[in-house]
């Protein structure tokens, strides 16, 4: 059906899904990031681009024309669900895109078929997990479990001496 290839090494993934129109979508790293892109009769179309990672496709609402996927486009600390237009992509410059999850937490979700909703779990450094019900716009319909650190959280008592991470960049010769 096709071939993806890169000059000095290839990512192998499963990360795939057939349209009804007999095309499907792929991840490549082919532009040096990895990202979406549509093959249809041999012919490539990126729906994304840009200097960050698209990490994995988490559903297509062919009806709703989104194609709903985890990635790093603010920052590589913090992966987050976002949206883009099927029939249309992203743009050069990445405006068509949609952040679905609120930034300040690391994002995984969870969709089914039609993508009409959501399973959400998040959390950060100050945060252990949380997971919610959401509309198919990230907006929260229900916790399933907020496990918020106060009161009685077996957590809550240390808070007061939990120092706020820290991240930085170490410089090496190359």
């Amino acid at each position: 059906v096709f071939s993806d290839t890169q000059k000095n090494f290839t990512n192998l993934s499963d990360d795939f899904q057939s349209l009804a129109d007999g095309s499907l979508l792929w991840t490549s790293e082919k532009s040096g990031f990895r990202h979406i892109y549509h093959i249809k009769n041999g012919k490539w179309r990126a729906l994304t681009s840009g200097k960050w990672e698209v990490n994995k496709i988490a559903a297509v609402d062919e009806a709703g024309d989104r194609i709903y996927f985890i990635g790093n486009r603010e920052t590589p600390l913090e992966p987050q669900l976002y949206w883009t237009s099927l029939s249309k992509g992203a743009g050069a410059k990445g405006a068509g895109i949609t952040r679905v999850t609120e930034p300040g937490f690391s994002n995984s979700a969870t969709l089914p078929k039609a993508a009409n909703s959501m399973i959400v779990t998040r959390s950060s450094t100050s945060q252990p997990p949380q997971v919610y019900l959401a509309d198919r716009d990230g907006k929260l319909v229900k916790w399933i479990a907020e496990n918020k650190v106060a009161g009685g959280h077996p957590y809550a008592p240390y808070m007061a001496r939990h120092l706020p991470t820290e991240f930085g960049t170490i410089k090496a010769k190359d």
